[in-house]
């Protein structure tokens, strides 16, 4: 069947919706057919590669595709941007460029903040593609500083703060000197978020999700670190969800949490009015602000980001008893958009 597709011209360089390629599926086969499958395969795309009529067939969807997310983006059609990206990252090469894994982490990280802000359900999911595509793009390009400040912002957002706390100590590695991986780490550590992560591996973290997402349990005991309902009495020393400990966080804390998400700063006081030049710069983001990672003191509960009574709830559908945040606008919400060819801003941007 493999060989009557590929004489009569199927491609067998793609990937479908899942990422999956021909080549991938006929790995998985187990078997002497499956074997003979995957050389076949194989040998297809080698010669599909090395065909330049190919290339240029590929290069060319690839660029409209990607024009065609931009102005999906430009347009604040998010749902259709997010879609496209992800159709773009299908195409032979393209994955390997870090660039359309950071489109598709920006465009996801705002799609989430604006559901978030509106109260509308699938805001989880998309600060879950938000971390992944972010993560993606730091793992190809380990220098790309925003990156990691989209990784971490994502990892606040799906209310992972231990994840979220250890891609700021990942990218401080790379650039000691950012001020807001500094400034997101120390409000993390300060409020208790621990350096180490809970193993998703681990049984007890299966059983605890599968709880939650497939039994649509609601345990009697709530974590103020992850926002679910994931604990049983007597309450345990921390979260085997997050592995946060057993603390309650305060109003202040909450609201930098949500501030630093959205913003990328743990005070929102200067977000709504005029924008912060640092918000306004490329190429240099993270030199205009003032370093106040050394103080650490808690600001008072800030107007602007709290005016609204939009709720966003951090856990699942199901855990109907859990927190509620209160979120501003986010139409200042810092996200990273590549014109490929030159960097260029969508809102406040890098």
């Amino acid at each position: 069947m493999a060989k009557a597709l590929i004489d009569a011209g199927a491609t067998a360089d793609i990937c479908d919706k899942y990422g999956k390629t021909p080549l991938n599926k006929a790995d998985d086969v187990n078997s002497v057919v499956g074997e003979m499958t995957f050389n076949l395969i194989q040998d297809a795309v080698t010669k599909e590669r090395s065909d330049p009529n190919y290339v240029d067939a590929v290069s060319q969807k690839a660029n409209e595709i990607r024009l065609q997310a931009e102005e999906d983006w430009e347009n604040d059609d998010l749902d259709l941007a997010l879609e496209n990206y992800q159709r773009l990252l299908q195409l032979p090469g393209c994955d390997e460029d870090y660039r359309n894994h950071a489109n598709l982490a920006g465009c996801a990280l705002q799609h989430a903040i604006e559901k978030a802000v509106n109260g509308v359900v699938g805001g989880r999911n998309s600060f879950k593609i938000a971390y992944k595509a972010a993560s993606k793009a730091v793992d190809l390009e380990p220098k790309f500083e925003i990156g990691w400040e989209e990784v971490a912002r994502a990892y606040m957002g799906y209310r992972e703060l231990p994840r979220a706390k250890q891609a700021c100590k990942n990218g401080l590695k790379h650039f000691p000197e950012s001020k807001k991986l500094k400034e997101i780490w120390s409000v993390l550590d300060q409020v208790g978020v621990p350096d180490t992560v809970v193993d998703h591996e681990n049984q007890e973290f299966k059983d605890v999700y599968d709880r939650i997402y497939t039994e649509r349990w609601v345990g009697p005991v709530g974590c103020d670190y992850c926002a679910l309902n994931c604990m049983d009495e007597p309450r345990p020393d921390k979260c085997p969800f997050c592995g946060c400990p057993d603390k309650e966080l305060d109003e202040d804390a909450q609201q930098m949490i949500i501030c630093l998400t959205m913003y990328g700063k743990k005070d929102c006081s200067s977000i709504n009015g005029e924008e912060d030049d640092d918000m306004k710069n490329n190429d240099d983001n993270s030199n205009d602000e003032d370093d106040d990672s050394e103080n650490l003191e808690m600001p008072p509960l800030v107007e602007s980001c709290a005016s609204n009574t939009n709720p966003f709830t951090f856990a699942a559908p199901s855990q109907s008893g859990s927190t509620s945040f209160d979120f501003g606008s986010p139409s200042n919400g810092t996200v990273t958009k590549f014109v490929f060819g030159s960097p260029e801003t969508k809102g406040d941007s890098n």
